[in-house]
């Protein structure tokens, strides 16, 4: 066990010290999550949240980093001053950034497996997708408290990823019988947290990421590419369109969908006919993009053992790298 001061951290043979940020140590690890707020880049990086300053994009600055959480870093989401971050295993953390040099751990929700968590409008209510959908209340980021949930059927279904518009949470999910997969999208209505309930429900494949914009779903489905869901009906979601993109994760804003498409680095979509969206540009990155965040013309690609890559989307149809920031760690 690799050990700083009084905290242990357990996990791959190859992990080691990367840097020091005042006094606090990071390790480096794999980043598969990034969000952008207020000014500031969030990143997963391992078990541990790095606060970057991209002011200069082709050299982003650490500012902070956190101490140990208790998991991997599967995905987090930003709610004012406060970072949610779903760690597995480990359940939800709360990360309290109002400091972003001295990011401070808060509250722990220590219920179920939880890989994804996603804000719920303007309150500071967050939905935490796992083995089931919980509806957690972190105004008080000390003490989060359980709003309610919503346990799938059959028993083993598990939540990968989760978006919230109004009232409904679109959450995609993995089913397993012993060599049987089974993947697929379920809409359920969250306008009252004790009594969560199902509106529909449809196939789809892998559950990687999803993004929800307007009357479309769009899931992220690994190497079944980027499908589109129409949900202008709720109770009865359909796939309309699909590019086979690799998909690992998804981000839409108008008509453009941004796919971190693992190996295969960044890809920008047009799907203003969802029946037949195409290609409009790509660039490669030198890890694997996992997770994806866009704003300012920027795509931010959490990029596995190449920790964060950062975007030029300006032109959609000619992105290129602007800089980067890199751990330096890299599986052995």
């Amino acid at each position: 066990l690799a050990a700083v001061g009084s905290n242990l951290h357990w996990g791959p043979a190859d992990v080691y010290l990367s840097e020091t940020v005042g006094e606090r140590a990071l390790i480096a690890g794999f980043s598969e999550c990034v969000a952008v707020a207020g000014g500031r880049v969030y990143l997963g990086v391992g078990s541990q949240l790095v606060v970057l300053d991209d002011k200069d994009p082709t050299s982003p600055v650490i500012v902070g980093v956190s101490p140990f959480l208790i998991g991997k870093v599967t995905n987090i989401c930003v709610v004012g001053e406060l970072v949610c971050a779903a760690l597995g295993a480990g359940g939800m953390q709360i990360v309290d950034v109002s400091d972003p040099s001295l990011p401070l751990l808060r509250g722990h929700y220590h219920g179920d497996w939880v890989q994804d968590v996603n804000s719920i409008g303007d309150a500071r209510r967050v939905a935490a997708a796992g083995g089931i959908l919980q509806v957690l209340d972190v105004s008080d980021p000390d003490a989060p408290t359980v709003l309610g949930g919503y346990e799938p059927e059959p028993s083993n279904v598990d939540y990968f990823g989760v978006s919230v518009v109004g009232n409904l949470a679109y959450a995609i999910y993995f089913e397993g019988y012993r060599n049987m997969q089974f993947f697929g999208l379920h809409v359920l209505d969250l306008s009252d947290p004790a009594a969560i309930s199902l509106v529909g429900s449809a196939s789809t494949g892998p559950p990687n990421g999803i993004s929800v914009v307007g009357d479309r779903a769009y899931v992220a489905a690994g190497t079944r590419g980027l499908q589109i869901v129409d949900i202008v009906e709720p109770a009865a979601p359909a796939i309309v369109g699909s590019h086979d993109a690799t998909a690992g994760d998804v981000v839409v804003i108008g008509d453009l969908a941004y796919v971190a498409a693992w190996a295969d680095g960044l890809r920008i979509i047009d799907v203003s006919d969802p029946k037949v969206p195409r290609l409009l540009g790509s660039v490669d990155t030198p890890g694997q993009a996992r997770g994806i965040w866009v704003a300012g013309g920027r795509a931010y690609v959490a990029d596995g053992e190449y920790s964060l890559q950062i975007i030029d989307v300006s032109d959609p149809g000619a992105p290129k790298l602007l800089g980067a920031y890199d751990t330096g760690w890299r599986r052995r």
